[in-house]
């Protein structure tokens, strides 16, 4: 059977072709993280907030190369386990180790328990009064903070360390103008753009 020879130009295109290929499934690998197993009280409702990279805290339990994730009541975890940024496969489960589905559709809408799951810099406002003038901190995260009077300092963040959302008590639509969460009690803790923006307006 006769086969033609590629030519130079369609040689050129396949090696591309290749390499493109290989750069896709090895970056797919590189930024592949542990998959996280998360375990709710039975019948909660309610903001969740893990705070990460929290010296002295304890790390997550890492099984079979998952981690296992158990909220308390108050709906608030702190731990020493590393915030890493990633895809993985995350799972949720009642404390009994009953599944509850991620999302189900209904009516041509999408519903979810699982709400506003957003990653934040952690929030080290509270801590400048305590600061003397003319001092320099830097926090467990690499968030940085020089404090050159009362008035003015300045505030650099480090690494995101801080994973929040909100859960119903039954599943609610996805969209915005169907179902908003109430507010996040602790938003204080969370460095905002907002609040971003008005320490970069008072440098």
């Amino acid at each position: 059977m006769f086969k033609r020879k590629l030519t130079l130009v369609e040689k050129i295109i396949l090696i591309g072709f290749v390499c493109f290929a290989l750069f896709i499934i090895g970056f797919q690998v590189y930024m592949k993280r542990e998959n996280k197993n998360f375990y709710l009280p039975d019948n909660f409702s309610g903001w969740v907030m893990i705070e990460y990279n929290v010296p002295n805290a304890a790390p997550l339990p890492l099984k079979n190369g998952e981690y296992e994730i158990r909220i308390p009541d108050s709906g608030k975890l702190k731990t020493s386990s590393e915030l890493k940024d990633g895809w993985g496969r995350d799972l949720f489960f009642t404390q009994n180790g009953t599944q509850i589905p991620n999302s189900e559709s209904k009516d041509n809408d999408v519903l979810t328990r699982f709400h506003l799951r957003e990653y934040h810099y952690r929030s080290f406002l509270k801590e400048i009064p305590q600061m003397k003038e003319n001092s320099d901190t830097i926090f467990y995260d690499g968030t940085t903070i020089h404090k050159i009077s009362n008035a003015q300092y300045v505030y650099r963040e480090g690494k995101k360390t801080v994973e929040v959302f909100y859960v119903s008590e039954k599943p609610q639509s996805t969209r915005f103008d169907r179902f908003q969460p109430p507010i996040n009690p602790d938003t204080s803790l969370l460095y905002e753009t907002a609040l971003k923006k008005k320490l970069n307006s008072e440098r």
